[in-house]
């Protein structure tokens, strides 16, 4: 076999050979899905928490996605970072055994509780806003193929693909590239979308199960190897019906509690706060149907017997050496975006500000404070100083600890509404800003900055009242 030739300073091409080299590793044969288990775990009540002690949310958001992921890492090798989505953290793992199908539930229920548990311990004040919600669901997955349509045509004079076979259906991989060149996966399908509407469906401390998945577990623990390892039997209690938006042509999917042990109790006001809960509050019952039977009633019994057929010929489980391969970390592709920003104050109790440029998407020729990209890992301290001394040739002094002056949200049409928070900052050379990457800046009085709030971006004037107050009263405890 001949190998090209490729010189080692090409950097695209070396990128390219570790993607192909990655694809090569993790994909299927394209006439054998594997089944895939998803998980999602999201912070319930987090933008009240922000709005409360803003100071706390970032570092509570950061602390949630390790711990979610120690929690896998410890109990169940081989589940994979997918993505974060602003507060949700998406996960998925490539089921090869019996045993993979039944612990995953109760391992997802386990690592969410627990992980509730340690949140209101480690920060103190978020148990009144702060919880978690979860969900699992499955899909068999193919990894996106080459349309052969662009090969055939000429020869067949085809246009037209033809209809995917049922093997083809479910949910397709793709191989892609972040802006940094960093290789990873995504995932697109019909039973990813079921799993993203389902995730939202979900309530304060509890984990929710697709209809298909709970289908197909509850008819594993026939095999007696599970009653040894899993004496608990699992059970699954459809609560509610909901319609989720194209979904089963309009049909109501069921909403499936999974629980093992003690149930989470529901808080005092609960029912007033989520829907779901003031059905099963007011009803005070289970529903009836099963998911095998809710299936059945829908047509999709033939869809249920074939992965019952696939999951019967499937191991008892696999190697451990295995599971080592499988627990191999992928990078995550996008990474929680967070804005960060200073009102930085000078000795005579001016603060900086700066007017965006006129050719920005957002907020042209806004006036505004600068503003920095968190980046993972990155202090926000780090952060700011770095930002201020790139953007405006200023070097920053962050008091200690970080004084919080406002939180605010950036709402762009063609990506996900960015969080950000303003802190409070100093410097001693305030003649050594300049403009480098807006129009022009200038040193106001934050009483009166003769700024029209119009030329501003929201909340221009009551941040700078804020950040003097909060300014005035530092200076005041540093002189005492």
């Amino acid at each position: 076999m001949e190998v090209e030739s490729v010189p080692r300073d090409d950097p695209e091409e070396s990128r390219r050979r570790v993607r192909q080299g990655f694809a090569d590793q993790h994909r299927s044969p394209p006439d054998k899905p594997e089944y895939h288990l998803f998980f999602s775990f999201d912070l319930s009540n987090s933008t009240a928490y922000k709005a409360a002690d803003g100071s706390n949310w970032l570092p509570l958001v950061t602390w949630f996605y390790d711990a979610i992921q120690d929690g896998f890492r410890k109990r169940f090798a081989g589940v994979r970072l997918w993505k974060y989505v602003g507060d949700e953290i998406l996960l998925y793992r490539h089921v090869r055994s019996k045993k993979d199908l039944l612990r995953a539930i109760p391992v997802a229920l386990e690592i969410l509780q627990d992980t509730i548990g340690r949140i209101h311990t480690r920060f103190p004040g978020s148990k009144a806003f702060i919880s978690v919600r979860g969900a699992v669901w499955g899909s068999m997955v193919r990894d996106a193929q080459p349309s052969p349509i662009a090969a055939d045509a000429a020869s067949t004079g085809s246009t037209q693909p033809d209809p995917p076979t049922p093997e083809e259906r479910g949910t397709v991989r793709l191989s892609l590239d972040d802006q940094a060149g960093q290789s990873g996966i995504d995932f697109l399908g019909h039973e990813v979308d079921i799993g993203f509407r389902l995730s939202q469906a979900s309530s304060r401390g509890r984990l929710v199960v697709s209809a298909e998945l709970a289908a197909l577990v509850e008819s594993l623990p026939a095999d007696p190897r599970f009653q040894d390892e899993f004496p608990l039997s699992p059970r699954f209690r459809v609560v509610a019906l909901r319609q989720l938006k194209g979904v089963w042509n309009g049909r109501h999917y069921p909403v499936i509690w999974f629980e093992q042990g003690e149930s989470t109790p529901f808080q005092y006001d609960e029912h007033l706060r989520d829907d779901v809960v003031a059905d099963v509050i007011a009803s005070n019952r289970d529903i009836k149907d099963t998911p095998e039977s809710i299936l059945d009633d829908l047509g999709l019994s033939d869809e249920l017997r074939h992965l019952r057929e696939w999951a019967r010929d499937l191991p008892f489980e696999v190697d451990p050496d295995g599971e080592l391969i499988a627990a191999t970390a992928l990078p995550a592709l996008p990474q929680l975006e967070v804005h960060v920003a200073a009102i930085v104050m000078s000795p005579d109790g001016k603060a900086l500000i700066a007017r965006r440029r006129a050719s920005k998407r957002l907020l042209p020729r806004r006036w505004e404070f600068g503003c920095g990209q968190l980046r993972v890992g990155q202090s926000v301290e780090d952060c700011l100083r770095a930002s201020y001394r790139e953007d405006f040739r200023l070097h920053i002094l962050i008091p200690e600890p970080t004084v919080l002056v406002a939180t605010y949200t950036i709402s762009d049409p063609k990506r996900l509404t960015i969080p950000g928070l303003i802190f409070l900052a100093e410097t001693t050379e305030p003649e050594r800003a300049q403009a480098l990457r807006h129009e022009e800046t200038r040193w106001v009085s934050p009483d009166n900055p003769e700024v029209d709030e119009a030329e501003a971006v929201p909340g221009f004037r009551a941040n700078l009242s804020r950040a003097l107050k909060l300014w005035e009263t530092a200076r005041g405890d540093r002189a005492r």
